[in-house]
């Protein structure tokens, strides 16, 4: 839940956890997660990370509320192994966090 912080280093963590966490992980925390959006969000993160569905993880990072757009980055990162079209379109967000978020994940390309 901590996705939602008010701090933006701790909602940088909760990203890089998303991002990097099994999807064992992930499924296994949803039934803890209090705050039902941010569980709708892990859930959609897991179906958007085994469909390997860059269109809509796309379309999340272009979304109104925060929340998708933190949750998008995450995604983005977790598809960059397969596609990295997600993770190349979160780096010209125009949202400050994800832009920047982006460019630290492509500078360390972890997944290569």
């Amino acid at each position: 839940e901590r996705i939602q912080d008010a701090d933006e280093a701790v909602r940088w963590k909760a990203m890089n956890f998303l991002a990097r966490a099994s999807d064992e992980q992930l499924t296994a925390s949803i039934p803890f997660i209090d705050n039902p959006e941010v569980a709708d969000s892990v859930r959609w993160l897991v179906e958007s990370d085994r469909k390997l569905d860059t269109i809509a993880v796309v379309r999340r990072l272009a979304a109104p509320d925060h929340l998708s757009r933190l949750v998008a980055a995450a995604a983005a990162v977790r598809l960059a192994s397969r596609d990295e079209a997600a993770l190349e379109r979160a780096v010209a967000s125009v949202d400050r966090e994800i832009n920047s978020f982006a460019r630290e994940q492509i500078r360390l390309r972890w997944w290569r």
